[in-house]
């Protein structure tokens, strides 16, 4: 079994002084990093895919179908109870109300949570999201399944 660079650093515990040359750390120390390792909670990467929607009123009456935007928000939380509990909030706080130019209201509304991962040993520190799914024969069919570079959406608004 190959285990991760991080999981061998976070199981392995200083034991001794920096550069004590192998003198073991005294009672009054180790009591120390006890305590503040005791105190310091663990927190875990979670991310939470948000979804929020664009209402625009006209004439006292809200459009049907809506833009929407999928924001992805990356949380540390000690648990996924408590990165749910941050990432409702962080979509109740993101919401906002302007006018358009002809005056009419347009409300952007956080509408929930669609999805949660925690990311862990598997994902590399850079990592904020995957998604498995069965595709049939994708190298295969890469040229049919991967737009080209000009039409990714980072190179359409790059000015």
């Amino acid at each position: 079994m190959v285990v991760s660079p991080r999981v061998r650093e976070d199981s392995v515990h200083p034991q001794l002084q920096s550069g004590a040359c192998g003198r073991p750390l005294n009672s009054f120390v180790r009591g120390q990093m006890k305590a503040t390792r005791q105190r310091r909670k663990k927190t875990h990467r979670y991310v939470a895919k948000l979804l929020f929607q664009f209402r625009v009123v006209v004439d006292g009456v809200s459009n049907r179908r809506r833009l929407c935007e999928i924001m992805f928000i990356l949380i540390r939380a000690a648990n996924a109870e408590a990165a749910y509990r941050l990432a409702l909030k962080r979509g109740r706080t993101s919401q906002y109300s302007y006018k358009d130019v002809s005056g009419n209201p347009i409300h952007f509304e956080f509408v929930g949570v669609l999805e949660m991962l925690r990311l862990g040993v598997e994902c590399l520190p850079d990592e904020v999201w995957y998604d498995l799914k069965r595709i049939t024969t994708p190298k295969e069919r890469a040229k049919q399944l991967i737009p080209p570079k000009r039409k990714l959406n980072a190179f359409v608004f790059d000015l």
